[in-house]
C-alpha cells in the first residue's frame, strides 16, 4: 500500500519542481527587464528634476 501512495507523491513533487523552474524563468524573463527599464527611467527623471531645480546661470 505504501508503494502505491509513493508514486503519486513523487509525481506531485516532480511537477512542483517543474512549475517552480518555469515560474523562476518567467520572473527572470519578464519581471527583471521591466524593473530594469523602470529604474533606468526613474533615475533619468530624478536627474532631470534635479537639473531644473538649480538656478540658471549659477
Amino acid at each position: 500500500m505504501d508503494a502505491d501512495l509513493a508514486k503519486p507523491k513523487a509525481f506531485l513533487n516532480g511537477s512542483f519542481l517543474i512549475a517552480l523552474y518555469f515560474f523562476f524563468w518567467i520572473v527572470v524573463a519578464v519581471v527583471l527587464p521591466i524593473l530594469s527599464i523602470g529604474l533606468r527611467l526613474y533615475s533619468k527623471e530624478l536627474n532631470i528634476l534635479k537639473d531644473h531645480s538649480q538656478e540658471p546661470g549659477t
